[in-house]
């Protein structure tokens, strides 16, 4: 029996936009370096120390910009915000078929927080977390059997 591979480019980015909104051109930060370049065909962004008020509890400036730019090509598979920290993910349409299950999670870690997600897909999955304390983004595949 052969199996069908597929390569999915993954691009996963982290910011600590300290406060600040957006910046008019976003995007270098969420893989869409220029017109020859092709595009990741999922897209996890992760932004601590947003600011986050009561109108915006959901809908940040951050995440409302990054929507408006990826909307046309992908679909917004996840979402989770604690505290200023906000993790994203999104997935090229044309690849939902082989999207899986989806976590996203938020975590209190003694005084820190954190958000976490595992997407997966046929038989990869892949693994995020973004916190208020490293400001990184840890990304590992992990494939299942």
């Amino acid at each position: 029996m052969l199996m069908k591979y597929y390569r999915l480019r993954l691009h996963v980015a982290t910011w600590n936009v300290n406060g600040q909104n957006p910046p008019d051109n976003l995007y270098k930060l969420l893989g869409q370096r220029n017109p020859t370049t092709p595009e990741p065909d999922v897209v996890v962004l992760g932004l601590q120390e947003v600011t986050i008020t009561p109108q915006f509890l959901y809908s940040d400036k951050w995440s409302k910009q990054v929507d408006d730019i990826l909307s046309s090509s992908y679909t917004k598979v996840g979402t989770e915000a604690m505290v200023g920290v906000i993790m994203n993910i999104y997935i090229k349409k044309d690849h939902q078929w082989a999207l899986g299950q989806v976590e996203v999670r938020r975590l209190k870690l003694d005084s820190e927080v954190c958000t976490a997600t595992k997407v997966q897909f046929s038989l990869v999955s892949a693994c995020t977390r973004s916190d208020s304390l490293s400001s990184i983004v840890i990304s590992q595949l992990m494939t299942t059997v």
